[in-house]
């Protein structure tokens, strides 16, 4: 088995001290609780399955390093393979193995609209923004594309360039985990999933004098896109991701004479963060009173569910499309516990707030 959903797996478990019980629909095999901090080994994965099993979720064998995954992913013909492996090496990790994993998720859903030719059309309806003859760039990867000039590690030139530019070590610099770049626009898209873009800066004495005025120290261009000071947008706001993306993001831009678009890709699972509340506005309106916007630039919200939606109304037809939406509908999220007649229990969550309602949706 490659990947487990919803149907694949018990809708409730019950929690217990010394042990818990694999996931898995039907099987009664029960491993020891792992701790935090474990590490994977042989007393926590099921002998039937294969998984390691966590008190909220599990995981697959991590792959050999630099040999692409097979398993909590779709898309794994041999042309998937062979993409995933020229991009790990550019790629700062891989954990592709874990069901919650985002990346897991942005490749399963993105590498099926790529494989439709769906990409373009689908950022130019949900989005409004042309997007036609679509370059994906994967994490930080270009090496797949003979088109974009790359370094010898894989990583895209123009965002090395970038990273060189403001970041004191390129090498683990900020990787997106999408990019698109077309004739018009350089789009980054920032995926989340079961989490929020509120990440703080936590050493902002480390990092602040090399992004507000590059590692050069002469850089103005911080001061040209930003209206906040580092530590109000970094630290108080606590958007250090959604700054560092816009930052180097309208720095690539200038460089190729394109528009610039930030994407938050978020699930309306986090409605908080989506549609805002009386204390704390939605996402889009707390990036943007940050920002300098200049002509060709934009900060988007893009909704997993409204890609879900689109790939069932709007998109072609084709498998690509409809196994995508299958996938979203029944991806999950991990176990959350809730207390029933006194007991502690495990209920399974769907990562995505999708009703099924395909023909084989689960």
């Amino acid at each position: 088995m490659t990947m487990y959903l919803y149907d694949d797996l018990k809708r409730e478990r019950v929690v217990h001290a010394q042990q818990v019980e694999c996931p898995v629909m039907g099987c009664s095999q029960r491993v020891k609780r792992a701790a935090r901090g474990w590490r994977p080994s042989p007393e926590y994965r099921c002998p039937e399955h294969g998984i390691y099993v966590t008190p909220t979720t599990f995981s697959f064998e991590r792959p050999p390093k630099q040999q692409p995954p097979r398993q909590n992913i779709l898309w794994t013909d041999p042309s998937d393979q062979d993409l995933l492996t020229s991009i790990l090496p550019a790629k700062r990790e891989c954990r592709m193995h874990h069901e919650q994993s985002e990346d897991a998720v942005t490749w399963s859903v993105f590498r099926g609209l790529d494989r439709a030719g769906l990409v373009g059309p689908m950022i130019t309806e949900l989005l409004q923004v042309a997007a036609h003859e679509a370059h994906i760039i994967w994490w930080s990867s270009a090496a797949h594309d003979p088109e974009l000039k790359s370094t010898d590690r894989g990583v895209w030139s123009c965002l090395d360039d970038a990273r060189r530019a403001f970041e004191t070590r390129p090498a683990q610099g900020s990787e997106p985990d999408l990019m698109v770049l077309t004739n018009e626009t350089l789009f980054i898209i920032e995926a989340k999933v079961g989490a929020t873009n509120v990440v703080p800066c936590s050493k902002p004495e480390v990092v602040r004098d090399s992004y507000v005025h590059g590692v050069a120290g002469d850089d103005q261009h911080f001061s040209r896109v930003f209206r906040s000071s580092f530590d109000e947008i970094a630290v108080d706001a606590k958007l250090y991701e959604l700054m560092r993306f816009w930052l180097l993001g309208t720095w690539m831009a200038d460089h190729l004479e394109r528009k610039f678009c930030l994407v938050s890709l978020l699930s309306r699972n986090d409605r908080r963060e989506c549609e805002g509340d009386a204390r704390l506005p939605a996402i889009t309106e707390r990036f943007p009173q940050h920002v300098r916007f200049h002509d060709g630039q934009r900060f988007e919200l893009l909704i997993w569910e409204g890609i879900h939606d689109w790939c069932v109304t709007g998109a072609s037809t084709g498998p690509e499309a409809g196994e995508v939406a299958r996938y979203l509908a029944d991806k999950t999220a991990g176990y959350t516990t809730v207390k029933r007649d006194g007991t502690d229990t495990q209920r399974l969550r769907r990562a995505f707030a999708i009703k099924p309602s395909l023909p084989g949706t689960r």
